[in-house]
């Protein structure tokens, strides 16, 4: 199982809530099952994948939500190759839709 764990200095204030109230996020964990879901899990302070508190966001919609997720890192690509921007159309429904914004913009 895949998981994202984040450096001491960055759990400082990284949380979730479960259904024992609040807990310390150290990272995430991500679970796919075959056609159905992405699953997200919080990795407590403990090290250990959190059951109390779980996200699963169906496979279709993962794009959609990855997209909404990295806009602010795709903006920055997208300004820093506007010139190759016309090449990347096509690629992914979200994308495209970034990219015909940035086209417009002057």
């Amino acid at each position: 199982m895949p998981t994202v764990e984040w450096p001491e200095i960055e759990r400082k204030n990284a949380s979730y809530r479960g259904r024992n109230g609040i807990g310390k996020c150290y990272g995430i964990a991500v679970v796919r099952t075959s056609g159905y879901f992405t699953t997200l899990q919080p990795i407590n302070s403990k090290g250990f994948i959190s059951d109390s508190a779980i996200l699963q966001i169906p496979e279709k919609y993962v794009n959609r939500v990855c997209g909404l997720i990295q806009k602010d890192l795709i903006d920055l690509i997208l300004t820093n190759l506007k010139d190759q921007l016309p090449r990347l159309i096509g690629l992914d429904p979200v994308l495209d839709e970034l990219v015909s914004i940035k086209l417009k913009e002057k």
